[in-house]
């Protein structure tokens, strides 16, 4: 609760050097005035409405009639008001200087100056201390026929403006605005970021295709092994050559053997063909050649001749087959001797081209860490790069919810529906108590002409403005006090005052006597509350105290009837 406590007022329109104590007092306040400088005047132009504008003066540094401090000076006495107040609020007290002759405004918070010099506008820092702006206090603390509830007859402009600035709607639009801004440009940070990190990751994949396609140095040593290689091929090649040589003179010694051979065999086909022709001779007892008949003895001979032939050259025979059975050892083992040549030179070729890829990757190796450290590089980016990202598509995510929540779909429309709940809950509670059980009135949005009142009677729906001034100023009273009980259960923040100017006026007696009710239930509705009632009518009943203003040569001073 905001307890306003003490009112210091000096040179304020008539009021001069004069202190307001309201610390302990609740309940009906009877606000009267009394013009000794003017009795024709009765109880008017003492200063009786401007309570409530040194309040909001005192405050906000505003005031119901806009008047300029020039306004306000004291026209007798030529000098500006200074106004001093003490409230206190959720158990801390705060004084609230503003002394417009020096052009002071301080703030004190249990007796200790706040700092204000940083801040752009003190008028913003006391409405975030009250927790409530000008014009929410403002039509919590004053009803008047001259300014009536604010959902009685007002437009949709001034009720739209009470309900965002009540329900901090606009500092709600302002967070949707800027997280919808920053939701546009982080979503774009998203899209810029995923781009980067493709190119990343291509960049990555890239580089290790390149470090691929180096060739990879072993740390052998092949040249030991090429020697030895070369020396084994060389020892190969020599024995090679002492085969082929052996080969050659093998051969050349068959060929001679060969050439013997063919010469004794045909010298035994001769013999044997001639031996034949002796043979058909004898067994026709005629020579070939002369016809004469032949002896066996001849033939005979003949045999012997060609069996001491054959029997001469066996040795012969047996050494071209010695000689051909050498030969092919012999050229078994250049083959062999050559196939074994040819697999060393092929393990030599092949040595020698792994060293030739060793000399190769020798001179590209600082290439290769130069792309490894490109490699590390971008990995150590693309890591980078998924961490911001992740980091981003959060924010995205945390401001798509504040978005949501702040827009008029979310966060907005269901304050507002809590408030119009509470705000008709009161409404009809407090109505059964203030009006009567037939009564029923209730506060609507329409989307065309803002928040609408309606009051059913229990028979017909009826107009605020086809009401009677008594009923009218009894909705007005059943509005603010609904108002406040909502704004309390709704927010916490409840003002200990309520003034009531002039709401008997024009009000008939039976209409005062209802208002009399009202206020007498009020006062048991909130017990902490002092309603000032400003009024020429009398017969107010349960009043808990008096607060007389008196004017007295040209001046206003304010005393308590209990004192």
């Amino acid at each position: 609760m905001i307890k306003i406590k003490q009112i210091g007022i000096d040179s304020f329109k008539l009021l001069s050097n004069t202190e307001l104590n309201l610390e302990g007092r609740a309940g009906i306040v009877s606000l009267q005035g009394i013009n000794l400088d003017n009795p024709s005047f009765s109880g008017n132009s003492v200063g009786k409405s401007t309570l409530v504008n040194i309040i909001l003066q005192g405050l906000f540094h505003k005031n119901l009639q806009g008047d300029s401090i020039e306004r306000l000076t004291n026209a007798y006495t030529k000098q500006k008001p200074s106004i001093t107040i003490t409230l206190e609020k959720e158990g801390v007290e705060y004084t609230f200087v503003n002394n417009y002759k020096d052009g002071i405004c301080k703030v004190y918070k249990q007796g200790v100056l706040l700092d204000f010099t940083r801040k752009k506008d003190i008028k913003d820092e006391i409405e975030d201390i009250l927790g409530l702006s000008y014009f929410v206090f403002s039509q919590l603390i004053y009803i008047s026929p001259q300014n009536p509830s604010l959902f009685s007859s007002v437009g949709n402009d001034a009720q739209n403006k009470f309900i965002q600035s009540l329900l901090s709607i606009e500092f709600i639009q302002s967070i949707n605005k800027k997280s919808s801004a920053d939701l546009k440009t982080f979503r774009g940070e998203v899209t810029l970021k995923i781009k980067e990190l493709n190119l990343l990751q291509h960049q990555v994949e890239s580089l290790s295709k390149q470090i691929e396609l180096i060739p990879i140095l072993d740390d052998i040593d092949y040249s030991e092994e090429i020697n030895t290689k070369a020396a084994d091929i060389s020892r190969k090649e020599d024995y090679q050559i002492i085969v082929k040589r052996n080969y050659d003179k093998v051969k050349k010694e068959l060929e001679v053997e060969n050439k013997r051979e063919i010469e004794i065999k045909s010298e035994i086909k001769h013999l044997e063909i001639a031996l034949s022709k002796e043979l058909d001779l004898i067994a026709k007892g005629n020579c070939p050649t002369c016809g004469q008949s032949t002896s066996k003895l001849s033939i005979k001979t003949d045999k012997s001749l060609l069996k001491n032939l054959k029997e001469s050259h066996t040795e012969t025979f047996e050494k071209v087959l010695a000689k051909k059975a050498e030969l092919k050892a012999l050229e078994d083992e250049l083959a062999e001797v050559s196939s074994e040549i040819t697999i060393a030179r092929n393990t030599l070729n092949g040595l020698k081209n792994k060293k030739e890829e060793q000399l190769k990757a020798e001179k590209h190796i600082s290439i290769k860490n130069s792309l490894e450290e490109q490699r590390t590089l971008a990995i150590t980016n693309l890591i980078e790069a998924q961490s911001s990202l992740t980091l981003l598509e959060d924010k995205v995510y945390i401001l798509e919810l504040i978005t949501q929540c702040t827009g008029s779909k979310g966060f907005v429309k269901e304050r507002i529906s809590l408030f119009l709940q509470l705000f008709n809950q009161e409404l009809q509670q407090l109505g059964r108590e203030l009006l009567g059980a037939n009564y029923l009135i209730e506060i609507t949005k329409n989307k065309t002409l803002g928040y609408e009142l309606t009051i059913f009677d229990g028979e017909v729906t009826l107009n605020y403005n086809s009401l009677s001034s008594g009923y009218r100023s009894r909705c007005d009273i059943l509005i603010a006090l609904a108002l406040n009980s909502a704004i309390k259960l709704l927010t916490g923040i409840e003002i200990n005052v309520l003034f009531l100017d002039e709401i008997l006026s024009a009000v008939d007696s039976v209409g005062i006597e209802s208002i009399s009710k009202l206020l007498n239930k009020i006062k048991h509705r909130f017990p902490e509350k002092i309603i000032f009632v400003a009024s020429h009518n009398q017969i107010l009943k349960e009043v808990s105290d008096t607060l007389t203003i008196t004017r007295q040569n040209d001046a206003s001073k304010l005393k308590w009837e209990s004192d």
